[in-house]
This record gives C-alpha cells, structure tokens and sequence, in this order.
C-alpha cells in the first residue's frame, strides 16, 4: 500500500505503472488517499496517466480514472473522462448522462456529450440493448437543443448525437448547419459524414468549394465518413487543394470510400513531389484495397 502512496506522490511513468488494474481493495485505499493529493498533484497525476494509457496498449487505469470523476477539482473530472475512451462498459453511460446533465462545469459537460458518442455509435449499430437509444439520444439532444448551454458542450452533443439515424437527429443537424455560428456549421459537417445518410451528399459536396479552410476540412472527412463514390471525383480534385490539411483529408476519404476510380485516384498520387501526400495515399490506397465493404466508424 505503501508503493500504492508513492505512486501518487511521485508520478514518474514507472511509479504510474502501479496504478494499472488496480485490484478493488487498492482502488477503495487510493479513494480514501486521493483527496488528501493537491490539486495541483491530481490534475498532473490524471495528465500523466491519460497519456502513459494512449502511448501503451498493455496499460488499463479505468478504476483509477473512475475514482476521478468524483474529484472536486473540473480539470481532474474532465480529463479522468477523456481517459476512459476505451472504457464501453454499460455502468459508464448512465455516469457519463449524469455527468452531462448536472456537472456545473461546462468543460466537463462537453467532455461527458464527446465520450456517450461511442455509446451512441455502438446503440446504433446494434451492439447495445435497443433501451439504450432513447437513453442516449434524448440527453444529448436536449443538450443540444439548449440555447443556454455554452457552444463547446452543444457542439459535442450533437457530434455524438449524430449517430442515430431518427429524424429528429436528422433535423437537428439541419438546424445546426443554418445556424450562424460558423463553428456549430463545422460540426454539423462533421455530423453529416457520422449520420450516414445520403441525403447529406448534396451539401457536403457543395461544402468542398467553401471558401473556408475549415468548411472545406470537414466536408472532405465527412465525405469519406459518408462513404459514397459519388464523392470520389470531387475529393480527388480536392488533392490539390491550396491547403495542405484539406488535401491530406481528401486522400484519406479517398481511401475510405475506395472503389476503381479512388484508386487510381490514389495510384496517380504515389508520384505526387509532396512526400508526405505519397506517403499519405499510400495508406489511402492500403485502406482501400483492405476491404471495400468496410464500414467506416468516425469517433
């Protein structure tokens, strides 16, 4: 227990290590331990274990970060819920609705409608019980919905929220694409390429001629999230694109759709002068060749 103590005191990466799948004996003492940290300490302890969990797979701090979200301090519960990305455990959704509905801090709001949008993905797909589509949907959408909310959390629940195909999702999408705020109008982009419906082909295509960088960036990836061929000789026109990010992420949506005519797209690019935009179709053209019939999952 004393190395359990020490792990938290000094959070260098081979103390943190002693905090991956704690036992619950040594999760209800870290509990106990946890607000006795200084703020300043917990919030670089959750930082350093977040990232120690993205850089190595073998690594599972779930209890740890479970044990954060209850942290009196925003930064600490913000990014304890960042860190249980992988976490698709079902007593999560109902923590992370509560989280979203009541947290007083909006950051951790956002951060709460961002993580139910893989919850929203899997309900969609099939792979959760059909009571967890109205449990998912209804909270995200109010969210959305609220005018009062800030735009950061708006933003995120109707990205995650997007996922369901009803027609009250579709509708607040549309909404969000004629709202004025041109930041709420990039996300509903991008909600359009998680929607997956092709009735959204139309604007996204459109999209790609914006004037703005930004617009044209998430059309392409919504484009390659839509998955439709009839986008292929639009993005390939896109490759050359005056900004280097779009023209990335028109290669990568090339490479999502696939089908002939985005590999010879693709083909033509491995002579490209740019190296990173050879090296870039050719992942593309990995992707597309892999499987054709691949459902592409955007989170």
């Amino acid at each position: 227990m004393a190395q359990l103590a020490d792990s938290t005191k000094n959070p260098a990466a081979s103390q943190l290590a002693r905090l991956s799948d704690l036992s619950l004996p040594d999760a209800r003492r870290l509990e106990e331990l946890w607000p006795g940290l200084g703020v300043v300490r917990r919030r670089q302890v959750v930082r350093q274990l977040v990232a120690e969990a993205e850089a190595k797979v073998e690594v599972n701090f779930d209890r740890v970060f479970k044990i954060c979200l209850k942290d009196s301090d925003e930064a600490v519960r913000a990014k304890a819920i960042e860190g249980l990305w992988e976490c698709h455990e079902l007593s999560l959704v109902e923590t992370l609705i509560a989280l979203l509905e009541t947290d007083p801090a909006h950051s951790v709001r956002a951060a709460a409608a961002k993580a139910l949008g893989t919850f929203a993905l899997l309900a969609e797909l099939g792979k959760l019980r059909p009571r967890y589509q109205a449990l998912l949907r209804d909270p995200l959408l109010r969210l959305m919905e609220d005018n009062s909310q800030p735009l950061d959390v708006r933003r995120q629940a109707l990205e995650s929220v997007s996922y369901f195909s009803q027609e009250r999702v579709v509708d607040a999408i549309e909404r969000a694409y004629q709202d004025s705020d041109p930041d709420l109008k990039i996300s509903a982009l991008r909600a359009m390429g998680r929607n997956l419906d092709p009735r959204w082909l139309e604007t996204l295509l459109s999209e790609l001629s914006s004037p703005q960088v930004e617009l044209r960036l998430e059309a392409a990836r919504a484009c390659g999230d839509l998955g439709d061929e009839k986008a292929v000789l639009n993005l390939a026109e896109m490759t050359e694109d005056e900004d280097s990010e779009v023209r990335l992420a028109a290669v990568h949506a090339l490479g999502q759709i696939g089908g002939r005519q985005a590999v010879r797209a693709l083909t033509n690019l491995l002579q490209h002068p740019v190296t990173a935009m050879r090296k870039a179709a050719k992942e593309a053209l990995e992707e597309a060749q892999f499987s054709g019939d691949a459902i592409s999952l955007p989170l």
